[in-house]
């Protein structure tokens, strides 16, 4: 009978303590998904605030092909450094795409945004990349890099694939793709800021 009374008695310290820990797990689950909304709501905060001139738009439908929701259709790009990017390689991550346009301005300026963007929010669940059809223009954006000290990955949509797929309309188009590969935002510059002389 004493030794029922301690078998019950650890089975109900155990129960107690197995709530607790899932109470615990729960919660450490709650403050994750909380701390991850948070870091979306930063980034889409951090790109649209980047992008508060007047010509900004936070918008989706300046891409021809898909919409907000749609799965974003794959990639596969060629790096500065002629290695491939495959956006196989990104899944389960946020993945912030800045598609740019050669010798432009404000794809400049969107091109150093993401990269600040990147840098202040270092997280291994974001991937940034830039991303231009230009392969012509391979030595500006080789001294455009070095010069701007941008960190952020180049990759060359060599044959526009990428480009036709989600219907560019605009550059620099900044594309947000979720956790599940949907697109999520659309951050667009409707006309080039020009430098006053």
């Amino acid at each position: 009978m004493v030794m029922d009374g301690r078998n019950q008695v650890n089975a109900t310290e155990e129960n107690a303590e197995s709530h607790k820990t899932s109470e615990r797990n729960a919660m450490i689950m709650r403050t994750n998904n909380l701390m991850c909304h948070t870091r979306w709501l930063m980034v889409v905060s951090a790109l649209v605030w980047s992008y508060m001139q007047p010509l900004a738009v936070l918008a989706d439908d300046v891409l021809r092909n898909i919409s907000k929701g749609d799965i974003v259709p794959q990639f596969l790009l060629r790096g500065l450094d002629g290695k491939e990017i495959d956006s196989s390689e990104y899944k389960g991550k946020v993945v912030v795409l800045a598609y740019l346009s050669a010798e432009q301005h404000s794809s400049e300026l969107a091109a150093g945004d993401i990269n600040a963007l990147n840098l202040s929010l270092a997280n291994d669940d974001l991937r940034v990349l830039l991303v231009t059809a230009d392969v012509v223009h391979q030595t500006y954006f080789d001294n455009f890099i070095q010069e701007k000290k941008i960190t952020v990955p180049l990759g060359f949509d060599i044959n526009r694939d990428f480009y036709g797929k989600i219907g560019l309309i605009v550059m620099p188009t900044t594309i947000i793709i979720d956790r599940q590969g949907r697109l999520a935002h659309v951050i667009a510059i409707i006309a080039a800021i020009m430098p006053t002389s």
